[in-house]
């Protein structure tokens, strides 16, 4: 398992993109509050209606965020890998929510417990913003897969999701099954397994038991609807372009967020 050394870390030697943006004197002080953990696939980090006990930064791996949709079936409103965290309702003073974090690949991450998080928030104005930035981030990215999910058909969601996937993994390669994407998508497997078929038999995508591999992704990029690359301008490359901003951290601190950051939380909640 790849683990940063603490004695090491750097904004360099992160992966997670949200704390490269943060300058290195502000990553020292969080220092010794960051934990490195292990993620493990099918692991639930965050059961609904419950506290949260730890904001987590992914360094490797690919976790979901899930709705309930209907009693004991989930469904995921968006997904995070290296690119973001998990946590952000504690932002807004939002200890329990109602939705859950799942581990869909095995992966790292490092992480602060809740208390240590606040306090940190309070104290380094460049966190805030970069946080505050990635909220935006987070409610367009929702807003855009409600209209996806609602409107696209299953070969163009299932070839959306495939290419998120890879984008936030890191990795052509995605160690994952298709019962997998048939339970976070809310679709049936035997189409979920159709699709994947008609896919690899274009040539785009090899799969095999446990593992799918994109091998044409401009290929799977037709057979997607419009959405990837309007979400890849809204979300991927925002994400990638990070830094701290004068001004934006006074919000948390003044309240004035609350509002805004609440509506990102009914975004993500909503099917």
């Amino acid at each position: 398992m790849d683990q940063i050394d603490k004695s090491q870390l750097t904004a360099n030697s992160c992966r997670n993109k949200l704390l490269r943006a943060i300058p290195s004197g502000d990553i020292d002080r969080l220092h010794s509050n960051l934990q490195p953990v292990q993620l493990k696939a099918g692991r639930i980090l965050h059961h609904a209606h419950v506290p949260v006990s730890h904001f987590y930064f992914i360094e490797r791996g690919l976790v979901s965020i899930e709705a309930e949709v209907e009693h004991h079936r989930w469904s995921e409103v968006w997904q995070v890998g290296y690119e973001g965290c998990l946590g952000l309702p504690l932002i807004v003073g939002r200890e329990c929510p109602s939705y859950r974090r799942v581990a869909l690949i095995d992966g790292t991450a490092l992480r602060i417990a809740r208390h240590d998080f606040l306090t940190k928030l309070g104290e380094i104005a460049s966190l805030r913003s970069v946080l505050l930035q990635y909220l935006f981030v987070v409610l367009l990215q929702t807003s855009r897969l409600n209209a996806c999910n609602r409107r696209h058909s299953v070969t163009q969601r299932v070839a959306r999701w495939l290419l998120l996937a890879c984008d936030r993994y890191g990795d052509v390669e995605l160690p994952i099954t298709q019962s997998v994407i048939a339970r976070v998508l809310g679709i049936r497997r035997a189409g979920v397994s159709n699709c994947l078929s008609e896919l690899e038999g274009e040539g785009w995508l090899h799969k095999e038991r446990g593992t799918i591999t994109v091998i044409d992704r401009l290929g799977l990029e037709r057979a997607s609807c419009a959405c990837y690359g309007l979400i890849r301008k809204e979300v991927v490359r925002p994400v990638d372009g990070l830094k701290p901003q004068a001004g934006l951290d006074r919000w948390v601190t003044g309240g004035s967020a609350e509002p805004l950051l609440e509506s990102v939380l009914r975004a993500a909640e909503r099917d």
